[in-house]
């Protein structure tokens, strides 16, 4: 049985959710599109990544059996099931009403149970799992960065077999790429009078920030002095709550989000150089993961996605 939600969070989920449901119909407009370095590429679409996960845990436990192990598929955490938040910090209405900056839910959430946490100690089922060192393989990304894996793995074996061998490659790259837009665009002379406005507004409504990631920062601050007091936590969530309504609104009035849409095109022209295929590649093999997670066609995937690996070479 899963445990029941804490019930200072069930205050703020109710709190939340009476906020964002009592606007008069009408009487806001609705909320502005948010701009993502990529289209959002590395993030994915919210929608697709229950399907996704639970592919990716089906194809783990195959493989762990192949070798003689038992695994269990984890389920996707509530954390882990939200969208994902915008990487420049950008915040709609709806969004701050709900859950603020989704600190106090998230501090607050039992993770599930780990239906593995009984093999966990198992030294040959973390190997079968994780893999092994001798198997590692190191690749570089834009940057001067270099990630790594090992190719033995099972979780690596799933991986392949859901989005195709090099899709660490690529998401990897574009998470790199992804974060030199961010830098860009937050250096803009656009995005930097926007955000000015945006301080001024806080500033009038008692919130003494400079820069975007400041007010959750704050929040953040509170949330850990507030320790396990719950009617601290509590006082810190409607706190956030209120916060991020302000930090939305101000946002919406100081033009936040088109500032970066004006500015981000640029950013990623200037960003992407000889990157243009491989962006190309990242969003069909994406695509098609999300096609055989929702058709139950992973194994098929799996199978070409492993003769293209040996045949690469790309765990020497």
């Amino acid at each position: 049985m899963r445990p029941r939600p804490h019930g200072i969070a069930a205050v703020l989920l109710a709190v939340g959710l009476g906020a964002a449901g009592c606007a008069p119909a009408g009487g806001t407009a609705a909320d502005p599109a948010q701009p993502a370095p990529f289209g959002n590429v590395v993030a994915g679409d919210p929608a697709t990544l229950p399907a996704l996960h639970r592919a990716y845990e089906q194809d783990t436990a195959a493989c762990m059996l192949g070798r003689g192990y038992t695994y269990h598929p984890e389920p996707l955490s509530t954390q882990d099931s939200k969208p994902p938040r915008n990487p420049y910090g950008l915040l709609t209405a709806t969004e701050a009403g709900a859950d603020g900056y989704g600190l106090t839910s998230g501090a607050l959430a039992a993770p599930p149970a780990d239906p593995n946490q009984a093999r966990s100690t198992d030294s040959g089922w973390r190997t079968a799992l994780l893999g092994t060192a001798a198997h590692q393989v190191t690749v570089q990304v834009p940057g001067g960065q270099a990630f790594f894996y090992n190719s033995d793995a099972c979780l690596t074996t799933a991986e392949d077999q859901l989005y195709g061998p090099d899709y660490q490659r690529l998401h990897n790259t574009f998470q790199v790429l992804t974060n030199q837009v961010l830098t860009a665009v937050q250096q803009d002379p656009r995005y930097l009078a926007a955000q000015r406005d945006w301080a001024a507004c806080m500033g009038r409504a008692g919130v003494a920030v400079k820069e975007l990631a400041d007010a959750p920062a704050l929040v953040g601050d509170r949330l850990g002095q507030a320790g396990q007091d719950p009617a601290a936590v509590r006082a810190v969530g409607l706190d956030e709550l209120r916060t991020a309504r302000t930090d939305a609104g101000c946002q919406r009035s100081s033009a936040l989000a088109a500032a970066v849409a004006a500015a981000q095109p640029g950013a990623e022209r200037a960003t992407l150089g000889t990157h243009a295929a491989d962006l190309d590649r990242l969003r069909a093999l994406t695509g098609a993961a999300v096609a055989r997670a929702t058709t139950g066609n992973a194994p098929a995937a799996g199978r070409v996605a492993t003769a293209e690996r040996s045949t690469t070479g790309s765990d020497d």
